[in-house]
């Protein structure tokens, strides 16, 4: 597999930034994109450092080398062999190790951002996030400048083909305004041409590509928390993983881990009443902004 091109491309009031990747088991080349308004443009960076993580397990699950031609971070190369190491022990037979090769590993000049974003889907570990750092007087709270909302991340986007999203950032919006900060709604491709499974394997690799994707105007990026440290299983996104695709730029921060499930829920959002009135934590809406109250992960976060 190859990362043969990386473009910034500025058109019709967004910024698009587009890998042109070689798969061996494919016939012919693929774009991968992450796209945003065109207000972002500045925080858009051309580099590989992107692609990276979209690309390492699924060259991993095909066992294929992976080589990176454009330029990428050096911080971010060193990296890849420990991030493969945690993988393949959590999954031997589904991810092989594989060998990565860059042209150009370069050590970016470190420049002070100030800006913090987090992913934010309306759910219960990213409120608790949203809650941590806007609202409590706790010395682990960074200044939040952004929320984060990919359509293709939730689900694929040939899931959306009735706009479902729509309303789902809306009240993303909402809430972001209320807190007084801004909020980066973009889409991207990933999922559509690499089918691993999203919450033990790409998971967090997926929310890593779309971090470093804003790494020219984000300082940090938080993800938020799965399960607590106590808890802590094999899983896309993870404590051990998350920051190790940070860059020279971009630290990627793994966040909420000191909290159990149940107690942001029972002793955060549930003492929040604008946190509940935007909660969305169902798995049979198609990432759609309603709770259905049977799916599993409803029905679990009534029970708590």
């Amino acid at each position: 597999m190859k990362l043969l091109h990386v473009e910034k491309i500025i058109a019709n009031d967004t910024v698009r930034l587009v890998g042109l990747v070689q798969v061996d088991s494919l016939d012919q080349e693929i774009e991968i994109y992450f796209e945003y308004p065109q207000r972002f443009a500045d925080f858009v960076s051309e580099s590989a450092d992107a692609f990276v993580p979209a690309l390492l397990l699924p060259a991993m699950e095909k066992g294929e080398n992976l080589e990176i031609k454009p330029l990428m971070s050096a911080k971010l190369f060193r990296n890849l062999p420990t991030i493969q190491d945690i993988f393949h022990q959590w999954y031997p037979s589904q991810l092989k190790k594989v060998l990565v090769t860059a042209e150009s590993p370069t050590n970016y000049d470190q420049k002070s951002l100030s800006k913090v974003g987090a992913f934010f889907s309306l759910g219960v570990d990213s409120f608790y996030t949203f809650i941590k750092h806007t609202k409590t007087r706790s010395d682990l709270a960074l200044p939040l400048s952004h929320l984060i909302y990919m359509k293709g991340i939730e689900r694929p986007l040939r899931i959306y083909k009735h706009g479902q999203e729509k309303k789902v950032i809306s009240r993303i919006m909402e809430v972001a305004h209320a807190a007084s900060i801004d909020c980066i709604v973009g889409e991207t491709n990933i999922r559509n041409h690499f089918n691993l499974q999203w919450g033990p394997y790409y998971h967090g690799a997926g929310l890593a590509s779309v971090s470093l994707s804003l790494s020219a105007g984000l300082e940090s990026v938080l993800i938020p928390s799965t399960d607590s440290y106590k808890d802590v299983f094999p899983w896309g996104t993870s404590p051990l993983l998350d920051h190790l695709w940070s860059t020279e730029k971009t630290n990627i921060v793994h966040d909420g881990s000191e909290t159990q499930r149940v107690e942001k829920i029972a002793k955060f959002l549930a003492k929040d009443p604008f946190a509940m009135k935007y909660l969305r934590v169902c798995t049979n809406n198609e990432g759609g902004e309603t709770n259905c109250g049977t799916c599993p992960k409803c029905v679990r976060s009534c029970l708590y």
